[in-house]
């Protein structure tokens, strides 16, 4: 019966999602206005393909590209499949500087932000598994790059850890209880415990996701909190009800578990609730979603720590001790307690000496705080042997130009057409601003569209209809100009995370010559910033929402201002 709602929502309940939800920065605001000015442009993964000997440029190479991309050619869901190969000459950016690599491309149906997206792809579950399944080689090495790619590998990493958790942590957490309890069937009790709550707690953030997108990571979240604080608070009730079977019949020995420590669980849950509440203060539900998760399964926890757990044990009485392990946790304990006994009474009798070294031992614990670098995370936090990581630090290395990392600015006019002549004029002025600060390495955009060609001149480039601009022309305006925006991509080699990316966004934001529009930054390093603006601006209230609900929570626990 404890598994019935689990089962049936974990039989018929949703999917979660790696994809993050954006919050209300003005990174995303910049990718939502160009998805609706914008037409945007296909989702794409990348490959890379390498073969030990063969150069590159050796006809026997390209061959084995072409057969292993094959099957993508006929495949309803390609639209176009871009290679080195297209040109001839062969084009150099989709060659290695060693000449030993190619980097070929996969567009597929759909559409993303020609810039900037804050998806991971923009694909279909499943479908970059069964596009990637299709790609193959007996002779090359193929490795897959691109946010799809790191989508998958993020899943994969998701469900290898939580794997671990079944099969390793498990078995090692019923070992230490055995250690504890000295009986095979006292142990195994927390542990059950704990399983059904994570089971409860994958059924409702399940059904969470039926109402609100919920992120695959709250499997992990549930997996880690529900086993932590069930077999926590199952250890309480378990051990305390030992001792007091010991001195009292069944029925009050269960009784009088429940009315002490099975009080401190119920607060104990509510204080933990508490904490993972002020998740939902960060306005991004992705994160808030991780806590509503975590509390779902710390309230699994404390019923089935209260309803079931409880009923076990009046089924058991006396028998609770059985399978008992030689040499191991005696029945009466005097050992323990005594110790424990001991150490308390040295604690009270001399708190001074106590406290002042657990102190600095927090405080020295806590220093490298002092250097913590927040951020979003990318392909670098992936394990080196995930292969969306390697190809990108293939990609990122050996190919000319694409480590590039774009800083997209976004022109948003409120009124009138952005290309009225005197818009212009400051376009092409704030577009040579941008070009002369630290780092930017070119400007994309339709004041940029060749060198040599003047202010004036763009504006009357600009004034041309659209259906008389040339087709090259016109694939720029239409990629770069909407009803009301104007988009600009400042490239740069700038580390995405790096001081001097962030730096450079700043001062953009904060120096720009005047323009008769707002100005919005979108792109990697922006929305990493904007996202650490999050954070900060939220730790405070959270703090400040924790202390105080953790305080009105132990003050109804103790009936007491001050302790």
């Amino acid at each position: 019966m404890p598994l019935v709602p689990a089962a049936w929502v974990l039989l018929s309940g949703s999917a979660l999602e790696v994809e993050v939800t954006p919050p209300a920065i003005d990174a995303v605001r910049a990718v939502e206005i160009m998805e609706r000015e914008l037409p945007g442009r296909p989702p794409t993964i990348g490959f890379v393909f390498t073969h030990p000997t063969l150069r590159a440029t050796d006809p026997a190479f390209r061959e084995a590209v072409e057969r292993s991309l094959a099957p993508l050619r006929t495949d309803p869901r390609v639209t176009r499949v871009r290679t080195a190969w297209d040109r001839d000459p062969p084009e150099p950016a989709r060659l290695s500087r060693d000449d030993r690599r190619t980097w070929a491309t996969v567009e597929l149906t759909g559409r993303v932000p020609a810039f900037a997206s804050m998806s991971f792809g923009g694909l279909p579950p499943g479908l970059y598994r069964e596009i990637r399944n299709q790609v193959r080689s007996d002779t090359l090495e193929i490795l897959t790059t691109g946010p799809a790619a790191m989508n998958d590998d993020f899943e994969q990493v998701m469900e290898r850890d939580l794997r671990r958790a079944e099969l390793i942590v498990l078995p090692l957490v019923l070992l230490l209880l055995v250690l504890v309890f000295g009986s095979a069937v006292a142990a195994s009790l927390p542990v059950l415990v704990g399983m059904l709550a994570v089971a409860l707690g994958l059924a409702g953030t399940l059904l969470l996701g039926r109402v609100t997108p919920v992120s695959a990571y709250a499997s992990n979240i549930v997996s880690m909190i529900g086993l932590g604080v069930a077999i926590d608070y199952s250890l309480f009730i378990v051990s305390r009800f030992r001792e007091e079977l010991r001195r009292h019949p069944l029925e009050e020995a269960l009784a009088r578990t429940l009315a002490t420590t099975g009080r401190a669980v119920v607060f104990s849950g509510l204080t933990v609730g508490i904490g993972l509440a002020s998740l939902t203060l960060l306005r991004m539900n992705t994160i808030s979603s991780l806590g509503l998760a975590g509390m779902i399964v710390v309230v699994a926890a404390v019923v089935y720590s209260l309803t079931f757990l409880p009923a076990l044990l009046a089924i058991l009485g006396s028998r609770v001790d059985a399978l008992r392990v030689p040499f191991v946790g005696q029945p009466g304990g005097r050992r323990d307690s005594r110790f424990w006994h001991r150490t308390a009474g040295f604690v009270m009798a001399h708190p001074w000496p106590v406290v002042i070294p657990v102190v600095l031992l927090l405080v020295a614990v806590g220093l490298p705080l002092r250097h913590i670098k927040l951020g979003t995370g990318d392909s670098d936090t992936l394990p080196l042997t995930m292969e969306s990581r390697r190809g990108g630090d293939v990609l990122e290395h050996e190919f000319p130009g694409a480590d590039t990392n774009p800083i997209v600015l976004v022109l948003y006019y409120h009124e009138g057409s952005p290309l009225a002549a005197a818009r212009i004029r400051a376009l092409y002025d704030f577009s040579r601003w941008v070009q002369t600060l630290p780092g930017v390495t070119r400007v994309d955009s339709i004041v940029d569209l060749a060198p040599g060609i003047s202010r004036e001149q763009y504006t009357q480039i600009a004034a041309v209809p659209a259906a008389f601009r040339p087709p090259g022309l016109d694939i720029a305006f239409k990629q770069m100009v909407g009803e009301r925006v104007v988009v600009l991509a400042a490239h740069t080699h700038l580390p995405v995370a790096g001081d001097e990316a962030r730096a450079l966004v700043r001062r953009i934001r904060q120096e720009h010559p005047p323009l008769d529009a707002e100005l919005l930054l979108t792109g990697p390093t922006a929305f990493d910033l904007d996202f650490i603006y999050l954070i900060r601006d939220a730790t405070g209230p959270a703090i400040g929402f924790i202390v105080v609900a953790t305080y009105l929570a132990l003050l109804l626990l103790l009936r007491s201002l001050l302790l």
